[in-house]
């Protein structure tokens, strides 16, 4: 079996994630399909990014950053550039979706995944699921 940041052929996986998904780059066959769909752009489909999705995402990069803790929608945590740079990655490479850096007063309050959810559907209401 092989260990953490082993290379899989042209997948490395960096850790797993606290769902138990594995981190870091995947082949196009493991991204996660679209869960509905909004708008098109460029002649494909773009998917409407839910709560769960942040949710997982946002507990992809604390497991990056060797936080060994369940992440649920309120759960507090600390986004660092690092992990903006993750999201940007994987809002990028999972959806298509192009996350811009907000201003720093912005970044502070980007203290859970609720909170980054609903920034993300104030800026991209045709992206993202409207945050409760």
């Amino acid at each position: 079996m092989p260990g953490e940041g082993a290379r899989l052929g042209r997948t490395v996986i960096v850790k797993k994630a606290p769902s138990g998904h594995p981190v870091g780059t995947f082949p196009r066959s493991r991204r996660i399909p679209p869960v509905a769909t909004s708008t098109k752009a460029q002649g494909r489909e773009e998917a409407v990014i839910t709560r769960e999705e942040i949710t997982a995402i946002i507990a992809e990069c604390m497991a990056l950053q060797m936080i060994e803790t369940s992440v649920e929608y309120d759960t507090q945590i600390a986004i660092d550039s690092f992990s903006f740079v993750w999201l940007q990655h994987v809002l990028g490479e999972r959806f298509g979706y192009d996350l811009q850096p907000p201003d720093i007063d912005v970044m502070q309050t980007l203290n859970s995944a609720r909170s980054v959810h609903r920034y993300l559907a104030d800026v991209s209401p045709d992206r993202f699921v409207a945050a409760d």
